[in-house]
């Protein structure tokens, strides 16, 4: 490759003062002067006495009185006009340099520069990847906004559910308990979409060295593609959860979680279902489970989302509206995939 160093500096006796100048670099382009001066790049950590005319020639041509450095030189490729350029060698030329021959230089190595394919960034280890969990086909995406999101849906997960999903692969099937557990805590627009980042974040896992802290998110945001005693797999789940949604919430990343955790155990929904009869293993209408969660929890808003085995919708998900205290109605009716039949609140796993 070939390379130029070009601080801006225009060599002529109104530059130099006392035959010195800052080690600062100065950033501007290569031009050739109206009255015969040739504005040149200059690296000034060379040599500090650099000293010029209008004809561009140096007036040091001894050796730097400080550090024995030759006198102040420009680095660029060879320009003989019977030899080739080679990259691989820089010749110094004095800044009496031919403007032409300068300005021809100059245009060669933009032109290689422009030439040269940058690879894209390393991914940083703190991007997490955003498929853990399938894909959401129930509301569009939309990036964080400047302002704090108008509420949040707290979304709920039935485990021997989402892990009847064949697509899933759950490594503890037998160690699933029948209560809902959180999957996210996800700030929403007022148009019912989710917020959702793509920006790089840091690490939170020092968050999870509060015992009391990881023991609850173990028991109620559990991420259930791991063994739940897979320390890291669990971290890095709600290491995702941060970096996709919570960063979005405008809290601080341990309040993100507590609040959450908070809201669950306000809310209830197991406790809603259980106190209105619905039990696991059981299909019920629909309405039941309307019914149970809005008289335990009036002006509930909420969505469900089912899998479909033969015709049986099989519960995966229950999401409700909440700000950050408790659970509200959502600004319109929420759309789920659950049909207005039968919902099954599976006792185990069924593979659908």
């Amino acid at each position: 490759m070939i390379s130029v160093f070009i601080p801006q500096i225009e060599v002529n006796s109104e530059d130099v003062k006392d035959g010195k100048k800052n080690s600062t670099t100065e950033k501007s382009t290569a031009s050739t002067g109206s009255q015969g001066k040739v504005q040149v790049y200059i690296d000034y950590t060379k040599s500090r006495d650099v000293k010029g005319e209008k004809d561009g020639k140096s007036e040091n041509e001894g050796k730097d009185a400080r550090n024995g450095k030759p006198p102040t030189q420009i680095v660029a490729a060879a320009a003989d006009e019977n030899k080739p350029a080679s990259p691989s060698k820089d010749i110094a030329m004095s800044s009496s340099l031919d403007s032409s021959k300068l300005d021809a230089l100059v245009a060669a190595v933009v032109e290689e520069a422009k030439s040269i394919p940058h690879p894209p960034p390393a991914p940083s280890p703190h991007h997490f990847p955003l498929d853990l969990w399938p894909e959401d086909s129930l509301s569009p995406r939309r990036p964080c906004p400047p302002l704090p999101p108008h509420h949040f849906w707290l979304v709920h997960t039935w485990p021997k559910g989402f892990c009847s999903n064949s697509s899933v692969h759950c490594p503890q099937p037998n160690n699933l308990q029948d209560e809902l557990t959180i999957h996210g805590w996800w700030p929403v627009d007022g148009q019912d979409s989710t917020l959702n980042n793509d920006r790089q974040v840091g690490p939170i896992n020092y968050l999870f060295k509060d015992k009391a802290l990881y023991s609850d998110m173990i028991k109620h945001w559990r991420n259930l593609k791991a063994r739940s005693k897979d320390r890291l797999q669990q971290i890095a789940f709600w290491e995702k959860e941060w970096a996709r949604h919570g960063i979005c919430s405008c809290f601080e990343p341990r309040l993100y979680f507590e609040t959450a955790l908070a809201l669950k155990r306000t809310i209830n929904v197991s406790e809603a279902l259980r106190a209105n009869g619905i039990k696991p293993g059981i299909e019920y209408p629909r309405w039941r489970f309307v019914n149970a969660l809005r008289r335990k929890i009036p002006h509930l808003s909420f969505a469900m989302r089912c899998g479909d085995k033969s015709g049986t919708k099989i519960l995966i998900e229950i999401r409700v509206c909440t700000n950050e205290t408790h659970a509200i109605s959502c600004s319109r009716q929420l759309n789920d995939n659950c049909g207005s039949c039968y919902v099954k609140l599976v006792s185990e796993i069924e593979p659908f």
